[in-house]
C-alpha cells in the first residue's frame, strides 16, 4: 500500500497519519523504518513528533511542519486540549456499561517498558490516569469499547483496560490469551479534536478501522454509535 493511502491530512502546517499497527511512531533502538521517517521521505522535510503511539497500536498520529505549530499543538496536548478518543477490542463480554477509570499508574519496569496501577483513586486524592469508557456493544468472545482518556500516561490504557474490565485483544503483556499474528493489539487511535495552529479552527479527524475481521465485524456496532437508529 503506498503511504500516501496513510495521509489523512496533510497542509502548510501540519499533517495526519492513520498509523498502521506494528510501526514505530519514530526512530527507536529497533532500527525498524518510523512513520516519521517514512513520511518525512514522502513529504520531503523534516517533521516534528507532536504525540506517539505505542508500536502496536493503530490509528492517528499527528506531525507538525515547523518549530512554531509544533509548539503549538503539542502545548494542546499538555494542557489536555486535545479530544482523544479510542476504540479497544476487549476479550469477554463485559457487565459494565460506562464508568471513569481513575489510577496511580507508575512505570514498573522501564526496560521491559511495562506500567502498573499502584493506587487506586478510591484511596488515594491525585490520581495521575484518568480515562472514561463506554461499551458500545458486544461480539460473541469481545466487547467493543470506547476510550477517551483525560491523561496520557505510558500505556495508560493498556494498563487501566486491562486492570478494570478485560485486557485488550492481542495484548499479552497486559494479560491478553494469545497475541495476534502480526503482533498488533486490537487498539485504535480512532478520532481527533484539535484547534489549528494558525486559525485555531476546531478540527476533527478520524482514522479508518483496521481491514482485519475482529474489525470489520465490529462496524456495525461503531456505526451504530457514529449513526444511532432513532425509535419511531
Amino acid at each position: 500500500m503506498p503511504f500516501s493511502d496513510f495521509i489523512i491530512e496533510k497542509n502548510h502546517q501540519f499533517c495526519v497519519i492513520d498509523k498502521p499497527a506494528t510501526l514505530p511512531s519514530c526512530k527507536d533502538k529497533s532500527g525498524d523504518e518510523s512513520v516519521q521517517e517514512m513520511a518525512e521521505k514522502y513529504m520531503k522535510q523534516s517533521l516534528f513528533l507532536v504525540h506517539r503511539l505505542d508500536r502496536p497500536v493503530y490509528g492517528l498520529l499527528v506531525f507538525a511542519k515547523s518549530n512554531n505549530s509544533a509548539a503549538k499543538l503539542s502545548r494542546q496536548f499538555k494542557e489536555r486540549e486535545v479530544q482523544k478518543y479510542y476504540l479497544a477490542i476487549v476479550e469477554g463480554k463485559l457487565s459494565q456499561t460506562s464508568g471513569t477509570m481513575n489510577d496511580i499508574l507508575e512505570l514498573k519496569n522501564r526496560k521491559g517498558n511495562k506500567s502498573q496501577i499502584k493506587t487506586q483513586s478510591e484511596t488515594d486524592d491525585d490520581p495521575n490516569a484518568i480515562t472514561h469508557f463506554t461499551v458500545l456493544g458486544t461480539l460473541e468472545n469481545y466487547s467493543v469499547v470506547l476510550l477517551t482518556p483525560v491523561t496520557g500516561k505510558i500505556h495508560q490504557l493498556r494498563a487501566q483496560v486491562a486492570h478494570h474490565l478485560a485486557p485488550i485483544k492481542g495484548d499479552v503483556k497486559y494479560g491478553a490469551r494469545r497475541k495476534n499474528p502480526d503482533r498488533s493489539i486490537d487498539l485504535l487511535s480512532w478520532k481527533l479534536n484539535f484547534h489549528h495552529p494558525v486559525t485555531n479552527e476546531l478540527l476533527e479527524f478520524t482514522a479508518h478501522l483496521p481491514e482485519s475481521p475482529i474489525w470489520q465485524a465490529s462496524k456495525p456496532i461503531i456505526d451504530n454509535y457514529n449513526n444511532p437508529v432513532q425509535d419511531e
